[in-house]
């Protein structure tokens, strides 16, 4: 006889001295009845919880004495390797030194002489600014300072240098190399070959050649036309122009163009004193630091 079962009515107006209600009653009689059950259940699933992660660790020590210990000791002896040789890996994170090639000096009018040399910026993500002289028999020229582009190459010179000493020779002397890190920027840019190309859009149109009149006092004279096709406007950004006959390089000029706005065109005119040069084609290289503010013009509010 269930006394629980049959003594409900009665038992739900029960209450203890204790103050339990039939309810908590009720409670306490199903935990007796299985109180050995529930101590059994929980035994067996702290011995599952030991089983799992007891045995769990035992094998991951087996495993880590098999493989991963030998693993560890590699990438010790790695590293130790790699701090032995960090003047080696040292060369993956800085710029690499600029490739400078040998002094050109062509003639620039009557006694008069221009010289310069081609610089290779092989780096991505430096900018290189280059404090320069050049120095032969006799003399030397002021110091100048150039800025090299990433992945660069571009020519540095000393224009309209009087006396035919130089005609000996001349060296370049490098006073000075500073360098500063180009990055990829999400605001900016994500590569610097895409960031120039965009940067340094212009296009030259209408050559001609007009040879000198000796009769009438006119100079050989070249025209020709840049424009800027880039989306950007310059304050004064500069040309470096090779002229040549043919396939020889006879003369080398320099080009500044006031408020270069984006979409114009400008007209060039280059007189030349030689009677009897010749200019076949020209070759024209923009001379900007596009990494520069400065040589931005606002735009238009």
């Amino acid at each position: 006889m269930n006394f629980f079962n049959n003594n409900k009515e009665k038992l739900s107006e029960y209450d203890s001295d204790e103050g339990l209600s039939y309810k908590q009653l009720r409670f306490s009689e199903w935990y007796l009845r299985h109180k050995a059950d529930l101590k059994k259940w929980f035994i067996r699933f702290l011995m599952s919880v030991c089983v799992i992660t007891v045995g769990g660790s035992f094998i991951g020590w087996i495993y880590y004495y098999s493989f991963g210990y030998w693993n560890d000791q590699d990438l010790v002896a790695n590293e130790v390797s790699l701090v032995q040789n960090y003047s080696n890996i040292q060369n993956f994170y800085k710029a690499q030194q600029p490739d400078i090639s040998s002094v050109k000096i062509l003639q620039n009018g009557t006694d008069k002489y221009d010289v310069f040399a081609n610089v290779q910026n092989a780096n991505e993500h430096w900018l290189l600014e280059l404090k320069y002289k050049f120095v032969y028999s006799g003399g030397e020229t002021n110091t100048s300072t150039a800025v090299i582009l990433p992945l660069e190459q571009r020519a540095i010179s000393t224009l309209g240098i009087e006396g035919s000493a130089i005609t000996n020779g001349a060296e370049l002397r490098v006073e000075s190399l500073d360098w500063d890190r180009i990055g990829p920027s999400p605001t900016k840019f994500r590569s610097v070959q895409n960031y120039k190309a965009n940067k340094l859009a212009f296009s030259v149109s209408d050559f001609n050649f007009n040879s000198a009149n000796l009769d009438e006092g006119i100079p050989a004279r070249v025209n020709f036309t840049i424009k800027n096709d880039t989306a950007y406007s310059y304050w004064e950004p500069e040309f470096f122009i090779r002229l040549y006959d043919q396939d020889n390089l006879i003369r080398i000029r320099k080009v500044k163009i006031n408020k270069f706005l984006s979409g114009t065109e400008r007209d060039i005119s280059l007189s030349f004193t030689d009677p009897n040069i010749n200019i076949t084609k020209i070759e024209y290289k923009p001379i900007i630091n596009i990494f520069s503010e400065d040589e931005h013009m606002n735009p238009p509010s």
